[in-house]
């Protein structure tokens, strides 16, 4: 769905896939809408989808990937779709997949992490894929990884966290790595690292929410780092905070979604945070969709 300004309206018909999805991908290329999901209409493999302007069509085909498909993340490159997943054909290692134009091809070699990797979050930076991921060939700590001429290699150490990472989110900056994550060690609060000289380095102090931190989404702008996430010290509700340079602080009131939130995702468009999420809706008791902006 879209915003006109007015209201919200669908774009294209609604329910466009060929059967149910989850592990939904959105990323919008110069005013074109591309979606990355696991298809159910195809046993679970990787589709991408784009919007022609009349109708959703398959870019290449559907159901791509060699099995199933979980925590797919997409990213547009120079018109590239760039897709990574974990991925069931290979043990549920990680797999990263690009379209060149008429059909999908794996960068590098399949299922190329140690072992299971979960919360994928991929980004393609001048020309390069770096992926992060909770690596369980490293006790679920967060682990970094992108892609040369030669293979896939790590960023820094494997597994550089301080022990298990969930709700890993990937954004590069200017060619500076930045990562956030619910950390384990610290009460699953909320972490960011940044890479300086391939030193996994703190943003802040470490867990620097005042509790548990879940569906964390991290966002850079203007070499200033945002994250978005569910805050159980705030019943729950949704949080978004910004590094100041010093310190982390609330981007207007903590807790401000106004009940539960699952499922966020953060972006800042020229200065303006935006927020989607799932909220509880009591009445039916469902979580539907919400988006919101922050203005001073």
């Amino acid at each position: 769905m879209k915003f006109t300004g007015v209201t919200w309206e669908t774009v294209g018909p609604p329910g466009f896939s060929n059967g149910a999805t989850f592990h939904t991908s959105l990323y919008v290329y110069n005013g074109t809408p591309y979606v990355a999901y696991r298809d159910l209409g195809n046993s679970g493999k990787a589709t991408v989808m784009k919007f022609n302007g009349a109708e959703w069509e398959n870019v290449g085909p559907a159901g791509f990937s060699a099995g199933a498909t979980y925590y797919t993340s997409l990213y547009i490159y120079n018109g590239t779709p760039y897709v990574a997943y974990a991925d069931l054909a290979n043990s549920y290692k990680c797999t990263v997949m690009k379209f060149n134009g008429s059909s999908w091809e794996t960068v590098g070699l399949p299922g190329f992490s140690a072992d299971t990797a979960s919360y994928v979050s991929l980004y393609v930076y001048d020309g390069i894929p770096y992926v992060a991921f909770s690596d369980s060939a490293d006790s679920c700590r967060a682990s970094v990884m992108k892609y040369n001429e030669s293979g896939w290699e790590y960023v820094g150490p494997q597994g550089f966290s301080a022990s298990q990472a969930d709700y890993t989110s990937l954004y590069v900056f200017n060619g500076i790595l930045y990562i956030a994550y619910s950390d384990v060690a610290n009460s699953r609060k909320a972490n960011v690292k940044r890479c300086i000289y391939s030193s996994w380095e703190n943003v802040g102090s470490l867990g620097f929410s005042a509790g548990q931190a879940d569906y964390i989404s991290l966002s850079v702008y203007n070499n200033t780092p945002y994250v978005a996430y569910r805050d159980s010290a705030n019943s729950a509700e949704a949080i978004v905070m910004e590094f100041n340079g010093i310190t982390w602080e609330a981007v207007g009131p903590s807790g401000f979604s106004g009940g539960v939130v699952e499922h966020i995702s953060l972006n800042i468009c020229n200065g303006i945070p935006y927020i989607a999420f799932a909220i509880f809706n009591h009445a039916d008791y469902l979580f539907k969709a919400t988006v919101m902006k922050y203005g001073p």
